[in-house]
């Protein structure tokens, strides 16, 4: 066969704006472990800043739910940061919202 029909299925850049659009229903639902891998799993095939950011929002929330409320809030402003050019959506994932979710989570 040659290169022209052994194309990656689906498309990396799919497979990218698929997992963005997951991890933020998981972020949504507060599966954080679950949003962490669905993330890592798209390292390298995107925008690797929006992915570590969000990356952040999850590992704040994982914090927090392992009871480290100090490590989440370090986590958030990482995210925050990371994800302030991409403010307020980017790939059609409300980036704004995610971040006061997870907010009002760590300061609640």
């Amino acid at each position: 066969m040659d290169d022209e029909h052994e194309e990656e299925w689906p498309p990396p850049e799919a497979r990218y704006r698929s997992a963005l659009w997951r991890a933020e229903g998981q972020l949504e639902r507060e599966e954080w472990s679950r949003a962490l891998d669905t993330l890592d799993d798209v390292l390298g095939l995107g925008d690797d800043e929006l992915v570590r950011g969000m990356r952040h929002l999850a590992a704040a929330g994982y914090r927090l739910w392992d009871g480290d409320r100090g490590r989440a809030r370090k986590q958030l402003e990482h995210a925050r940061h990371r994800l302030a050019p991409y403010l307020p959506e980017h790939e059609d994932v409300d980036l704004a919202a995610l971040i006061e979710l997870v907010n009002e989570k760590v300061e609640s």
